[in-house]
């Protein structure tokens, strides 16, 4: 997945960059690394004015194929965190997932790129993990990623892992102007099928998202996405 350095344009947000900070949740380690922090006039995850950005491409089938992600944005829908330690919300919403997917011989017989703008349904199950000062703490898990599919080629199809769990972190703060500072990441997995869904195949390593704030431009509305 590929990373810009975006202006917040007409959002109420900006980035800010933490210490790199390692988490180990069950059996998967999650390193954060420059963590940006969306400024939000709300403590509704995710913010209005944020995408998830990536830090890498998904590879599958030995590199046979590839899927970067400029991000998921265009987030239409966000949901309240739970109040208490222990408890624990699932929030759903649409967003647009956009890039390119890249098919390699020897699965094709040539290198073919297919760009991407798809609208996407994700879930995220949150469950707090206390305060710490004025900060509240979260453990978060990325349950279901849903694409349209309308962009990628005949056959191919990506989903959420339901094998391996896409594990994150977020937290929320306040600042010194009453709003909040919100920040979050995942380690997500990914799987394709390049038959039509009969067999999948797991990507070869998670790639980070990161929350951070959009830019202006969006792909297309999420007024087109699967309802």
């Amino acid at each position: 997945m590929r990373l810009h350095n975006n202006g917040c344009g007409d959002y109420n947000c900006h980035i800010m960059l933490v210490i790199i900070t390692t988490l180990v949740l069950g059996t998967q380690t999650i390193t954060a690394v420059s963590t940006p922090i969306v400024i939000a006039d709300s403590n509704r995850l995710p913010p209005a004015g944020s995408a998830w950005k990536g830090d890498a491409p998904h590879h599958f089938l030995d590199e046979q194929v590839t899927l970067f992600c400029g991000s998921h944005g265009t987030i239409s829908g966000n949901g309240d965190p739970p109040d208490q330690k222990g408890q624990s919300s699932v929030i759903q919403y649409k967003a647009v997932f956009t890039g390119e997917l890249t098919l390699n011989p020897p699965l094709a017989e040539n290198t073919r790129s297919y760009p991407i703008s798809d609208p996407i349904r994700m879930t995220e199950r949150i469950t707090s993990r206390g305060s710490r000062g004025a900060t509240r703490n979260y453990d978060t898990e990325l349950t279901a990623v849903v694409f349209s599919g309308a962009d990628f080629p005949e056959n191919v199809s990506v989903r959420e892992s339901p094998r391996r769990r896409s594990l994150g972190t977020a937290s929320i703060g306040r600042t010194r102007q009453g709003t909040y500072k919100i920040q979050s990441s995942y380690e997500v997995w990914l799987e394709v099928s390049v038959d039509g869904g009969r067999s999948w195949h797991l990507a070869s390593d998670a790639v980070t998202m990161k929350l951070a704030p959009e830019t202006k431009a969006a792909a297309i509305s999420t007024r087109e996405v699967i309802d």
